[in-house]
């Protein structure tokens, strides 16, 4: 275990000597495929959330990071992670698909109407292309976890870069 990435609000490596000392600080390990490769994650899961949810908040709050912007990660109401972006209110919606196995469809829309009310994007994250063909009905734009890093990117430094 010589590559273990650390996720808040800065993304670094960690040696696998010190996984104690963040096990004992309430941290979780969580080992998930991006792309092709195979990555070891260290994040705080959050009460009443799983660990795929919780590594992609923490996961999207590093990208932001690096580049610069801020984000709020919401721990118990609200949209999962939120920005303020060229003086656009932009929300994350992270869904794992079991919230849309436990509510019906109609609840779902509602939830999602809500949103769009207080934010002027949101985008929905999920962990597959599975998962994602269950969510684009709702026409928010759906990004899956292979997608993300490219989309971060391409979104918000082409917009810094252009000043739209």
């Amino acid at each position: 275990m010589k590559n273990i990435y650390c996720l808040g609000k800065n993304q670094y490596k960690i040696g696998g000597r010190n996984l104690g000392h963040y096990i004992a600080d309430g941290y979780e390990l969580f080992q998930t495929k991006i792309g092709h490769d195979w990555k070891k994650y260290l994040f705080k899961v959050r009460r009443n959330e799983s660990h795929e949810h919780a590594f992609l908040c923490w996961y999207i709050e590093s990208l932001l990071s690096k580049i610069g912007l801020e984000s709020k990660l919401n721990e118990s109401f609200g949209a999962d992670l939120e920005l303020e972006h060229k003086g656009k209110k932009i929300c994350f919606e992270i869904e794992t698909g079991k919230r849309l196995d436990r509510m019906k469809r109609m609840g779902m829309y509602r939830r999602f109407c809500e949103r769009a009310k207080m934010f002027d994007l949101i985008f929905v994250i999920v962990p597959t292309e599975r998962v994602a063909r269950r969510y684009r009905s709702f026409g928010k734009p759906v990004i899956t976890k292979a997608q993300l890093e490219g989309f971060i990117h391409s979104y918000f430094l082409t917009h810094t870069t252009q000043g739209s």
